[in-house]
């Protein structure tokens, strides 16, 4: 529960700290004031997203810092989780820059949002006035069964099923969506790659193939080239091997006198031996180069293959080509791999259906349970608030599958005697809709361990004998749990066990909000205010006494 509240610096607030007790407290003060600046605030700390002009002094960070009692709620292992120190009274603070961005803390640890809300979640609920137009939404109306059947651990084991069958029917539309357009074009591509696994393509096969190519269309030249070199090198009067015998015979008969000679005489003596192997090679391969018309044609023939092939498939070299084979072949693979996965994923798919499908019958199955006991106790308040006659029934028809199971929910209401039922939000008054949702507010809080509710004037619409009823519901609720509650009824205010009241006054140029505790006597004197009577006369604080000591 709320143990305190510190605001600075935000919407109408310099700065005020507020505490709250473990009953009703409730909030009171003329419309206008800034009632529900306490009720933002909250929200901010149960992780609302901040809006950039709530800052009061527009130089000035905004810091909202609540207190939380932890103690036996069992949030250690939430704590835990979240890396976060467990402190019996757990601190959350919000801090709104003056650019707008937002920071948030537990127990001086930065966390997200999302953490904040979780934390919230455990700690409180705000109903807001906005939330009674919900009441006629049928996730707003499935989720209060749900809550009222305890069907929370239910509820996420379908879902668990439900999102994880989405998510492989997904998976595997895209497949066969992909398989589809792969096996359109299967037939294309076994052709072209039967067509290259024909032509027998490699990179070592073009490169010969250029290499033969270049030699056959130079054989003039290169055996012309071949036979003056041998020519030169042992055949001519004066060929080199020849000269450089007789340049080593000289040089060797003055090897003795010299060492320098001796060495560059055995330099000429490996030289005679490195050129005549050379000449033993060209020799070699001028026996070899003899032109073939008949190779020449099988050569151009092939390499004419390879160009066709590059030409067809849009490359430029043979690397190119033998990728774009590798591709179609991976095309081909990758429907064979399709099928396999497409098929793996129908069973898996059939797998998570029957059993979202049996979690979506036994949530049936509670709802249908729950709702017959939540219309019969429903109704038995609402008698109580001055709606004896009215009916309250719950229809529960199929739905397609959601994350809510298959099942589509309406309440059903009439407030008058022999009246037809019809969709809550059709035929219920303001009045009438604000304490049916506080019949199933205190309904659901029976079933729920929660510390803190929030009520932003769940009282809209209501008055006099009606209002003390819904006050007397309020006080019932709060001997469990902490219940902060804003209203304009002074029947509901004499309820509560903390009376704060919210003023509005002139700070300098600008209007600031102020909350304040009231003792005996000042609500004694806010009620009769409140009663209708300006000038507060003895009559009006004798009733407002009247209220209190009820």
């Amino acid at each position: 529960m709320i143990r305190s509240l510190h605001i600075k610096n935000f919407i109408l607030i310099r700065e005020l700290e507020i505490s709250f007790s473990d009953g009703l407290n409730v909030i009171t003060g003329e419309t206008g004031a800034g009632k529900s600046i306490i009720l933002g605030a909250i929200a901010l700390l149960a992780g609302k997203r901040a809006e950039s002009d709530v800052l009061f002094d527009s130089d000035q960070k905004c810091v909202l810092e609540g207190h939380f009692h932890c103690k036996n709620l069992n949030l250690e292992s939430f704590f835990e989780e979240n890396e976060l120190d467990f402190e019996d009274i757990g601190i959350v603070r919000r801090e709104i820059g003056t650019n707008g961005k937002s920071r948030a803390f537990i127990n001086d640890t930065p966390v997200n949002l999302s953490v904040l809300k979780a934390f919230s979640e455990r700690m409180l609920n705000i109903h807001s006035q906005h939330e009674s137009l919900l009441i006629a939404g049928s996730v707003f109306q499935l989720n209060t069964i749900d809550s009222y059947a305890g069907n929370h651990e239910l509820l996420k084991s379908y879902r668990n099923y439900f999102f994880t069958f989405k998510s492989v029917e997904e998976k595997l539309n895209r497949l066969k969506e992909e398989n589809q357009r792969i096996n359109s074009d299967l037939d294309y591509y076994n052709f072209l790659f039967d067509e290259l696994e024909a032509a027998r393509i490699s990179k070592e096969d073009f490169g010969e193939l250029e290499q033969d190519h270049k030699w056959l269309s130079n054989a003039g030249k290169i055996n012309e080239a071949l036979s003056m070199s041998v020519f030169e090198l042992t055949e001519s009067e004066q060929d080199i091997i020849g000269r450089l015998r007789r340049i080593e015979q000289e040089l060797s008969s003055c090897a003795d006198f010299h060492e320098e000679i001796k060495d560059l005489s055995d330099r000429i003596s490996q030289a005679q031996i490195e050129i005549s192997d050379i000449s033993d090679s060209l020799q070699s391969i001028a026996s070899k180069s003899d032109f073939s018309e008949n190779r020449m044609e099988e050569v151009s023939t092939r390499l004419d293959e390879y160009n066709r092939l590059m030409h067809k498939h849009k490359v430029s070299d043979i690397d190119e080509l033998l990728h774009a084979k590798a591709k179609i072949e991976g095309h081909l693979s990758a429907s064979s791999d399709l099928d396999i996965a497409i098929e793996k994923l129908e069973t898996e798919k059939a797998d998570l259906f029957q059993k979202a499908n049996k979690e979506a019958d036994n949530l049936h199955e509670k709802r249908e349970t729950a709702s017959k006991q939540f219309a019969l106790e429903l109704k038995a308040i609402i008698a109580d608030l001055g709606m004896p006659d009215a009916e309250f029934t719950i229809e529960i028809t199929e739905n397609e599958f959601n994350a809510e199971g298959k099942d589509k929910l309406r309440f059903l209401f009439n407030a008058n005697k022999g009246g037809k039922v019809q969709p809550l939000s059709q035929v219920a008054s303001g009045g009438e809709i604000s304490r049916v949702m506080l019949a199933i507010k205190s309904m659901i809080a029976e079933r729920r361990i929660l510390p803190t509710i929030i009520f932003d004037e769940i009282d809209s619409g209501v008055s006099g004998k009606m209002a003390a009823k819904m006050g007397n519901i309020l006080q019932k609720m709060a001997s469990s749990r902490q219940i902060l509650a804003v209203t304009h009824l002074p029947q509901i205010a004499a309820r509560g066990q903390e009376h704060i009241h919210v003023i509005k006054e002139n700070d300098g140029d600008k209007a600031r909000t102020q909350m304040l505790i009231l003792n005996q006597a000042e609500r004694i004197e806010e009620i009769a205010k409140m009663l209708g009577d300006e000038n507060t006369s003895e009559n009006a604080r004798e009733m407002a006494k009247e209220l209190l000591s009820d």
